[in-house]
């Protein structure tokens, strides 16, 4: 008994079928939490999904550098970290948007 309710609250054992359920039901338009009323599950769970479909990238391991030395490689590092955190506000308004669309 107690493995079946890890299973029920485990995302990740969510068995294939009731994936392909809320997918079905995702793509109906509805809203998460219809979703997750209709197929029995909760709402994170519709959201994780959700964030499956979208290729949502998983969040990076932390790596340390070497702090520049010159001028030169502080402004390069620089560039590159704007660059990123550019990037990364790019993914999230075009997700927001489209959350906000459905």
């Amino acid at each position: 008994m107690r493995l079946f309710l890890l299973h029920q609250r485990n995302p990740a054992m969510l068995p294939p079928a009731k994936v392909d359920q809320v997918k079905a039901l995702l793509a109906e338009g509805l809203t998460d939490r219809e979703v997750a009323r209709r197929a029995g599950v909760g709402r994170t769970t519709v959201q994780r999904i959700w964030a499956q479909l979208l290729d949502k990238p998983k969040r990076k391991q932390q790596v340390y550098q070497p702090v520049p030395s010159t001028p030169e490689q502080y402004q390069r590092v620089r560039q590159q970290a704007t660059a990123a955190m550019e990037e990364k506000l790019a993914r999230k308004r075009a997700y927001l948007a489209m959350k906000r669309d459905r």
